[in-house]
């Protein structure tokens, strides 16, 4: 799991990585997408969590839709939750936006993966 910078790390070792060196599952939180070649999402690649808010001011929310995207398209479980408020950091403050509840959902999607 990774906010941000931290979610570019966790997509990078979730895709360079051995299913044996690797995590079980990925959480990418408003990642930088960057460099990472996305179409390189592996047949064996682990589900991935995504979450963005649209009016993200590093404008994310593109390349999070692109990231789940090429997730599905490798027939690999995918879940994206973008929200329209909530701007970069989203998951450091307690607002009363719909976002706020992003835990929940990450938490539902982890009970559905049976990994709690």
């Amino acid at each position: 799991m990774g906010f941000s910078a931290g979610g570019t790390l966790a997509l990078a070792v979730g895709l360079a990585c051995d299913k044996d060196a690797r995590p079980d599952f990925l959480a990418a939180i408003y990642p930088y997408i960057g460099n990472i070649k996305q179409d390189t999402v592996r047949e064996d690649a682990p589900p991935i969590f995504i979450c963005v808010a649209t009016d993200d001011d590093l404008a994310l929310a593109p390349q999070c839709a692109a990231l789940y995207s090429s997730w599905t398209n490798a027939k690999r479980p995918a879940e994206f939750h973008g929200y329209a408020r909530g701007g970069h950091g989203f998951g450091m403050v307690n607002s009363h936006f719909p976002v706020n509840n992003w835990i929940e959902r990450f938490y539902d999607w982890l009970q559905q993966l049976h990994k709690v």
